[in-house]
């Protein structure tokens, strides 16, 4: 998030395919993506893994429609879906 934050102000499209965070959850990742970056073009896809916040479980997301959630989600900093205040990801694992 560091790299990212550095970029702040003209960063407005992200990318990220098959990505594994080793420390932290998904979750709490986009809510501060939503919140400190204004994205217009978000793109995250293929299959996620993060760790669990409650124990050191790793999850796996990666069903196709979550990730057009997840973009909406972030996207714009909140204001193009701002209905959406919840994090569309859940801490289970997910295979389709």
């Amino acid at each position: 998030m560091k790299f990212l934050l550095c970029h702040q102000a003209p960063l407005r499209r992200l990318y990220l395919r098959n990505v594994s965070l080793k420390n932290i959850s998904w979750v709490p990742l986009l809510a501060q993506i939503r919140k400190e970056l204004y994205l217009t073009g978000p793109c995250i896809c293929g299959t996620l893994m993060g760790r669990s916040e409650k124990d050191d479980r790793l999850f796996y997301y990666c069903k196709k429609r979550r990730h057009s959630k997840m973009n909406r989600y972030i996207e714009r900093g909140g204001k193009a879906y701002p209905d959406m205040t919840v994090c569309p990801l859940k801490e289970r694992n997910e295979t389709k």
